[in-house]
């Protein structure tokens, strides 16, 4: 499996990361609120020593950070605790970024195919369809396989669904047939209006 790199560059931090098309001051929301949760996932869980600041956090592999976003979806309560613990620091940022992260889906997806204004994802427990925001580099030059399956977390963030980045990609191609059947299924979708928007 291959974890996929954040593709802009963070100045505040001079660190690089996969994100969304999203506006300059959209991105920043982003990513002031999306990496001090994956910092206090880390701790929370063990994955870093407790006193680990965050510079120093931001500066480890991608892998960690991958770790720390899955415990945000193995544990239930350290998204209410982290907002808990954090409550004057969201209440300056954005308030309802956890709330939205309780509705998120983390799962197998498969990204069948990059649109204008979204990516087309599917999935693979469920069978759903689902519009996700590319809001600063289109989903096909992040993934290396498109179509391909891709392991991670969507979420609503400034009214639309958007993926968390932290992409881990399987290095395998969907079959032409395979392709062409869920596409079929994505049309039918979209003509019963069953495609997802909104979490």
């Amino acid at each position: 499996m291959m974890l996929i790199k954040f593709s802009q560059t963070f100045q505040a931090n001079r660190y690089i990361f996969v994100c969304m098309i999203l506006a300059k001051d959209e991105q920043k929301i982003f990513f002031t609120n999306f990496y001090p949760l994956l910092h206090y996932a880390a701790v929370y869980s063990g994955l870093v020593p407790e006193g680990t600041v965050f510079d120093v956090f931001l500066k480890t592999d991608l892998v960690l950070h991958a770790q720390s976003r899955n415990a945000i979806f193995q544990d239930k309560d350290l998204l209410d605790d982290y907002a808990s613990d954090n409550a004057r620091f969201l209440n300056k940022r954005l308030p309802s970024f956890v709330p939205a992260l309780k509705k998120a889906i983390f799962s197998d997806f498969i990204v069948l195919k990059q649109e204008k204004q979204f990516g087309i994802f599917m999935d693979r427990k469920t069978g759903l369809f689902y519009h996700v925001g590319a809001i600063t580099t289109p989903f096909d030059e992040v993934l290396k396989f498109m179509p391909g399956y891709c392991q991670t977390a969507l979420f609503n963030f400034n009214n639309r669904i958007v993926w968390d980045g932290l992409a881990i990609q399987k290095p395998k191609e969907l079959s032409p047939a395979l392709e062409q059947t869920l596409l079929q299924k994505y049309d039918a979708a979209l003509k019963a209006k069953k495609v997802i928007e909104l979490l």
